[in-house]
């Protein structure tokens, strides 16, 4: 039951710094680092599009 646990505290880690990102002094930093990670989804979605038809036309 030891991985359950450390899970566990590594969410509560990450939410514990998604609330204190989430205060209204960070809002910019949040704001930026969503924009950024919007960016990086996009291009990973795109990349694998790009990937797919190009393995497409090579079989």
């Amino acid at each position: 039951m030891i991985v359950p646990g450390l899970f566990r505290n590594v969410l509560n880690c990450f939410f514990d710094s998604l609330r204190y990102f989430l205060h209204e002094k960070h809002k910019k930093w949040f704001k930026t680092a969503w924009n950024a990670a919007k960016m990086a989804a996009i291009m990973i979605a795109v990349l694998l599009a790009a990937g797919r038809v190009i393995w497409a036309l090579f079989q």
